[in-house]
């Protein structure tokens, strides 16, 4: 029986440590959250522009054509990395 009053410490210890362990990476885990959804108000390198645009019919049947009629018709100079038709 002495066996099992020695091993008590050390789960209580281990208990404890393992404890402060996940409070700690709940924390951590609840203000990453806090600043992935909220990256627009504390990042001041990340803006957001919303502005409309309006084409004149008919539309390009294909994606390629209408992606260069909306570049000719924005301006736009730089290359396009990726498009969505």
């Amino acid at each position: 029986m002495p066996s099992r009053w020695r091993i008590r410490p050390l789960i209580r210890t281990l208990h404890r440590d393992i404890g402060y362990c996940a409070v700690g990476l709940t924390a951590v885990y609840a203000l990453s959250g806090l600043a992935v959804n909220h990256v627009a108000d504390w990042e001041p390198n990340f803006r957001e522009i919303h502005q409309s645009y309006q084409l004149a019919p008919p539309l390009p049947e294909t994606d390629e054509a209408l992606t260069q009629t909306l570049l000719q018709t924005l301006h736009v100079a730089e290359p396009v990395r990726e498009t969505y038709g």
